[in-house]
């Protein structure tokens, strides 16, 4: 064997080092602000909008987990859920002021026709945002 080519203990963990090192520079192992999920206020209300739909869906298996969505008192009659399932829903704008959220919400139906954007009313329960009032179109 070429002894050129033997490389000691030592030299060859070091070796390993720098190549994971370098691995995870190409890769991006970062655990800075930047590698943090969004936790904004916005972000929340985004992935409250989200959420509406597929539990409306699964409200008649989990109907808690539906009205958990919305700010005590404020869901929606049983009845009206079902509408609910139908569509999806878009933010195109939000104004928060103090506990309080204003959202433009664009409602998006299974067929792919979009709907007038609508004025939704959330507010903040504790560390969550919470859906306080939600007019849905009439063509739901």
């Amino acid at each position: 064997m070429d002894k050129r080519f033997v490389m000691n203990s030592s030299l060859r963990a070091a070796a390993c080092m720098v190549g994971l090192a370098l691995i995870m520079v190409v890769v991006g192992c970062d655990s800075g602000p930047a590698g943090r999920p969004d936790d904004s206020d916005e972000a929340r209300i985004n992935f409250l909008l989200g959420a509406l739909n597929g539990r409306a869906r699964s409200a008649a298996q989990e109907p808690e987990d539906f009205r958990q969505l919305f700010a005590a008192g404020a869901a929606p009659a049983e009845s009206e859920i079902p509408r609910y399932a139908k569509a999806g829903f878009y933010s195109k704008g939000v104004s928060i002021s103090g506990d309080t959220a204003t959202v433009k919400v664009e409602v998006e139906t299974m067929e792919g026709e979009l709907d007038e954007l609508l004025q939704w009313t959330l507010v903040r329960e504790g560390e969550s945002w919470k859906i306080k009032d939600a007019p849905l179109p009439d063509s739901l």
